[in-house]
């Protein structure tokens, strides 16, 4: 059963108090990063199910990102570290775009406002590096045409949240290594890599569409501690 807004809000409050009173008790560290860059989407296979159709499969389907198309590509990360080992609250704005290849049955197939990752991963500091391992959940919402019909317009899984059109729609397993360079105090620059593997089966019109993508993202941008 779907929580409502209420609900939501509730384990949210919950979650966020719970959060704060961990890093209280702890005397733990703060970090916060905020990034940009791109993502490079190895060829992976795909599938659409169209009800009154056949299925459109593809073996190798390349996307491409646009980090500064439309809505932007970033990665927000807050960490709470207790000496070198901490968790890692991330949220990545993957994109997707089908451009090449293209079936003649799609017009248009993008995930542009959000191939999300809403993960927590496990960290671990060496001197200047961090190194984490995690899961998470994907968070989508597709701008498709297909044979005519354009993007499904109830709403998502997650409209009484944060706004029609988007759905949880399956999970993802991300490693990364980062290195800090410090600039002044408490405040660091940030240069991560990240490699991704996702599998997401994404709500379409009259169908749906698994869609499994494997990237390695490359980030830079700045980040504090307290």
């Amino acid at each position: 059963m779907v929580a409502s807004p209420l609900s939501w809000r509730r384990l949210l409050a919950a979650t966020a108090l719970c959060c704060l009173g961990g890093v209280g008790r702890l005397s733990a560290q703060v970090s916060i990063d905020l990034a940009t860059g791109d993502a490079f989407n190895l060829r992976t296979p795909l599938t659409i199910t169209q009800k009154g159709f056949p299925d459109i499969h593809v073996d190798d389907v390349r996307f491409l990102t646009h980090p500064f198309k439309s809505a932007p590509y970033f990665d927000l990360q807050v960490g709470f570290w207790r000496g070198t080992r901490g968790w890692i609250v991330g949220f990545l704005h993957h994109k997707l775009y089908w451009e090449d290849e293209v079936p003649p049955e799609i017009a248009r197939f993008e995930i542009s406002n959000g191939f999300s990752i809403l993960s927590v991963s496990r960290g671990w500091r060496l001197g200047h590096l961090t190194l984490s391992a995690g899961a998470g959940a994907v968070i989508a919402n597709p701008d498709v045409n297909i044979r005519g019909v354009g993007e499904r317009e109830d709403a998502g899984f997650l409209h009484s949240v944060i706004g029609s059109g988007y759905y949880i729609a399956g999970g993802s397993l991300l490693l990364a290594a980062q290195r800090n360079i410090p600039v002044v105090d408490h405040l660091h620059l940030a240069l991560a890599a990240k490699v991704s593997g996702s599998y997401a089966r994404i709500p379409m019109p009259d169908g749906h569409a698994t869609v499994q993508n494997v990237a390695l993202h490359l980030h830079a941008g700045l980040g504090t501690s307290f």
